[in-house]
């Protein structure tokens, strides 16, 4: 399953295909082997989770509450600007700056409000630890 994912240019962590597996499937084996159409649920399910574990994604959505609590937009407000994504990423160890995060977000933002929804901050927090995983991978392939 790994490598197929890579092939398709996921980074699939073992973690999350083991929930997935777990939870969609009913099945708890590394080992197990999908037929076509299970792969597609399994890159369906992949996708709908953005790569992140159930725990993980209860993290990315306390924090994304906890920064719409304080918004000048108010509580009520579901999605986050570039400041706002801006301080998120910071809790969670990304430091950008607010021209990157803008680029970001206009990269991400389907609907063109210059925010993101929870789906698409999830999207964003995916790129940016795939991308870090594949920073890492080129320093221990040296």
């Amino acid at each position: 399953v790994d490598s197929i994912m890579a092939k398709m240019g996921y980074y699939a962590s073992f973690e999350v295909v083991q929930e997935i597996l777990a939870t969609k499937f009913s099945i708890d084996s590394e080992d197990a082997l999908l037929s076509v159409s299970e792969m597609n649920d399994l890159l369906r399910a992949y996708r709908a989770c953005e790569g992140f574990t159930d725990r993980d994604l209860e993290e990315l959505r306390d924090a994304f509450k906890q920064e719409q609590a304080v918004s000048v937009a108010g509580s009520s407000d579901e999605e986050l600007d570039a400041l706002e994504c801006g301080r998120v990423l910071r809790w969670f160890g990304v430091s950008r700056t607010l021209q990157q995060v803008r680029h970001m977000i206009d990269e991400l933002d389907l609907d063109g409000r210059q925010q993101l929804e929870f789906k698409e901050f999830t999207k964003l927090m995916r790129v940016l630890f795939q991308e870090e995983n594949r920073e890492r991978r080129l320093i221990f392939d040296r």
